[in-house]
């Protein structure tokens, strides 16, 4: 189960650091037509990223649940700093090669 469990976390990793590289030129060209710098188009991404996380914890919030609000919002950052990152480098660096 947990060997399962890995295969679908990384293709989820892949699948979502696709839809963000192609989603990269025309967030770029926006934010260069609104005078902001290049590094924002990180920014929006990694917002993207964890905007389900992130509404789920609010809502939790909301729903006077704070212990489960902290654990959707914390774990969501911990999992993309610890998961997305590494992957995120790894498909450039095989992008770079083709």
């Amino acid at each position: 189960m947990a060997l399962i469990s890995l295969v679908f976390l990384i293709f989820s990793l892949v699948a979502v650091v696709l839809l963000a590289k192609s989603l990269s030129p025309a967030l770029e060209h926006a934010i260069a037509a609104a005078g902001l710098p290049g590094s924002f188009n990180g920014v929006v991404i990694a917002a993207l990223v964890l905007l389900p996380e992130s509404g789920a914890a609010v809502i939790a919030a909301r729903a006077n649940r704070l212990q489960t609000s902290l654990n959707l919002a914390l774990g969501s950052a911990i999992a993309s700093i610890g998961l997305t990152i590494p992957v995120v480098g790894a498909v450039s660096l095989t992008s770079a090669r083709n």
